[in-house]
């Protein structure tokens, strides 16, 4: 294969897997502006949302815990498919409960899945990469990171306007979706 086709390939293949970095570092930092109308909401505490905020956390701790061995047994390809799947359940029940173990369980859910994807996507990156672009290219994911952050703190200076805190949220399953796509136009990594 032509080497400058082979490091578009890889790019690609970069920047897809990198979507579930953006993804973390998305939901990772949306509750930021939905905090305050949340908070009305569901009548919490400042303890309640501390506990809140944490829980995506805890969820990412255990979420990136598992992801690696999971990827290791059925891929990593497959692996991305069932986090966005949790992703979405997730997110949806996020802001539709009016359950309060709903909705903080929905939220350590959401932290699963990411967590998932940074365990996943460096891997993923890595394996498909030439050893001279490997640096490069994984370093997308964590670009793509900083920048879910950014986007999900201009999305919450527009929808907070009109109060619609939840639309924070389903924005971030844009990029889920997108992501969901492009994993059928990728391939599964050499040890798969």
């Amino acid at each position: 294969m032509n080497p400058k086709n082979y490091f578009l390939n890889s790019l690609f293949y970069a920047l897809v897997a990198s979507i579930g970095g953006f993804l973390f570092g998305y939901h990772t930092a949306a509750i930021s502006g939905a905090l305050v109308f949340i908070a009305k909401e569901f009548n919490l505490s400042i303890l309640m949302q501390q506990v809140l905020v944490s829980f995506i956390l805890i969820g990412a701790i255990i979420g990136a815990y598992v992801g690696g061995s999971l990827s290791d047994r059925i891929g990593r390809k497959k692996t991305f498919f069932y986090a966005i799947l949790a992703l979405l359940i997730g997110t949806i029940i996020f802001v539709i409960t009016k359950n309060i173990f709903l909705f903080f369980s929905s939220r350590a859910l959401i932290g699963f899945s990411i967590g998932i994807f940074s365990a996943v996507s460096p891997i993923y990156i890595a394996e498909l990469s030439d050893p001279k672009y490997r640096g490069r290219l994984v370093s997308i994911n964590q670009l793509f990171l900083v920048l879910g952050i950014l986007l999900s703190n201009i999305f919450a200076y527009f929808f907070l306007k009109s109060f619609h805190w939840q639309a924070i949220f389903l924005t971030g399953l844009i990029f889920a979706f997108i992501m969901f796509i492009l994993l059928f136009f990728i391939p599964k990594t050499p040890s798969f």
